[in-house]
């Protein structure tokens, strides 16, 4: 899908431009204050090539990603995985690690167990290599990707004449750029809260949850889906730790949620206004 916008110039001195487009499964949404017409269609559209990038490497459900042929081959030999990718998937161990199991992206392997993240094996001298130990395991970065794509389109808009802007993907993946147009920061809802906001600037954030009766969380611990419907909401300087904590506080236990808080202290808080 091509990018859609929407221009309005308010004064001579502001403007507000809208732009949307599909991607990652899901509808992104962006909107620049103040800027030309022509400076903001160049900035969504790298913004839109960036996404796209990431996608082409990232997505498990893309049969000709690089995802997708570690998800076949890693079982049966090492296989050399490009930097970026590689750095993610042990990114993404760490993150395990810290939040006591919660996060796991091993979580979608066939007869998952709590030890499959061990049979993750990343060999950095091994020219970058990534191994299954064991058959049936599959990586699924959809509780992560969002988040590295909201850090880079930050690293895309720190190089730009941009500096107030509103990024959504999907809507539970958000970056606040400096400023509203009427106001100091981006005033928003909290999805599935009715009544209660925040207002950010600067900062991620990121929800996740299940919705409309639409069970897809799987909690690591029990390899079972999650039935709850209470949507868990967490403010970040970074989309990455966002993704990470907002999946892994919708599917922890009580004790694991303490280690949580634990681990990464002051890094985060709840997205309650």
């Amino acid at each position: 899908m091509q990018i859609q916008h929407i221009y309005r110039q308010t004064d001579k001195q502001k403007s507000v431009f809208y732009a949307w487009f599909e991607a990652m499964h899901t509808r992104i949404d962006l909107a620049f204050c103040n800027l030309p017409e022509s400076t903001a269609c160049t900035l969504s559209m790298l913004i839109k090539d960036e996404i796209s990038r990431i996608e082409g490497f990232a997505d498990r459900f893309n049969p000709t990603s690089e995802l997708s042929f570690i998800n076949r081959q890693a079982a049966q030999e090492a296989v050399k995985v490009h930097p970026e990718l590689y750095t993610i998937i042990t990114d993404c161990k760490e993150y395990c690690q810290r939040t006591a199991g919660a996060f796991d992206i091993t979580v979608q392997s066939a007869s998952h167990s709590q030890t499959d993240i061990h049979n993750l094996l990343c060999d950095p001298l091994e020219q970058t290599t990534i191994r299954f130990a064991r058959p049936g395991m599959l990586l699924d970065l959809c509780g992560y990707i969002k988040g590295y794509a909201l850090d880079k389109i930050r690293n895309i808009l720190e190089s730009s004449p941009c500096t107030d802007a509103l990024i959504s993907l999907g809507n539970s993946s958000i970056l606040a750029w400096g400023h509203h147009p009427n106001g100091q920061g981006w005033p928003i809802a909290l999805p599935g809260q009715p009544g209660q906001s925040v207002t950010l600037s600067g900062a991620c954030l990121t929800t996740s949850g299940n919705t409309d009766g639409h069970y897809h969380l799987i909690n690591p611990q029990t390899g079972q889906k999650t039935t709850t419907t209470v949507p868990i909401s967490v403010i970040t300087r970074t989309g990455c730790t966002g993704e990470v904590l907002s999946t892994a506080l919708s599917v922890c236990n009580d004790s694991q949620r303490a280690f949580i808080f634990k681990s990464f202290d002051k890094e985060f808080k709840l997205g309650l206004s």
